[in-house]
């Protein structure tokens, strides 16, 4: 039996028809109708489907039975040229699509795996270590203050005259003139008293080892320092002051 290359180009030149004609009548390009003439199945891309409706279409377009015309050409055996390439069926189609895709999975959790378990771990950067935070040294508390207890105390007032008592003997007087003048009167331990005029930013100090006694002309412009503990501010003028150890 002729090949069903043969079949179709001596059908189609009977009709007298250019391959270019079949081109415009079947929108089959060239190249392949004459690949199919040629019988070189192999050269046309698609596969066994795509070659099979390319036979049927150029059949129909020259009034030629397809299925006569592929079983004869099947039916000269397994290696003759002018068999069609099989025809294979969509389920077997699906089958090998789904194997493809199986093996499409497969490959990739095994590149998975590959990345995870057995891809060495990329070097983590150097993790910066913050200074350490140097808190502000509080400094301790100050001490209280030391409260000195007054040496002296205030008895009362006898005869016009302040009497102080002292702790401490032998007593030290001093008078510190703040302002302006001060007339100054002292007897110590019972002697004749003298007197001075002290002016501004002037003082005088006596030390007595039982008593003394001091009259101010002007108390309120001046200090009164005894054993360094300053007396209450003064007010007024003249003033006379008596200063004895304390009682036993």
């Amino acid at each position: 039996m002729k090949g069903i290359g043969q079949v179709l180009r001596q059908a189609r030149e009977a009709q007298g028809l250019s391959v270019a004609e079949m081109y415009q009548r079947t929108h089959i390009r060239e190249w392949i109708v004459e690949a199919i003439e040629a019988e070189n199945f192999a050269a046309i891309p698609g596969g066994s489907v795509y070659v099979r409706g390319f036979v049927r279409r150029l059949c129909a377009e020259l009034q030629l039975d397809f299925s006569l015309l592929s079983q004869g050409a099947h039916s000269q055996g397994e290696d003759d040229k002018q068999s069609l390439p099989p025809y294979l069926p969509r389920r077997q189609a699906n089958q090998a699509s789904l194997v493809g895709v199986l093996l499409v999975v497969i490959a990739l959790t095994l590149a998975a795996l590959y990345w995870f378990f057995w891809l060495p771990p990329a070097p983590q950067p150097p993790v910066a270590t913050p200074p350490p935070i140097v808190l502000p040294t509080i400094p301790p508390p100050p001490p209280p203050p030391v409260v000195t207890q007054p040496t002296f105390a205030l008895v009362g007032v006898q005869g016009g005259r302040y009497v102080y008592t002292v702790d401490t003997w032998p007593m030290l007087l001093k008078i510190v003139v703040r302002e302006e003048q001060c007339w100054v009167m002292v007897e110590v331990d019972g002697a004749a008293g003298r007197s001075t005029m002290l002016n501004a930013g002037q003082s005088m100090e006596v030390t007595a080892t039982d008593s003394l006694l001091l009259r101010l002309g002007r108390a309120r412009v001046v200090d009164i320092i005894i054993n360094g503990q300053t007396l209450p501010r003064q007010t007024g003028d003249v003033k006379d002051f008596t200063f004895t150890k304390t009682g036993p």
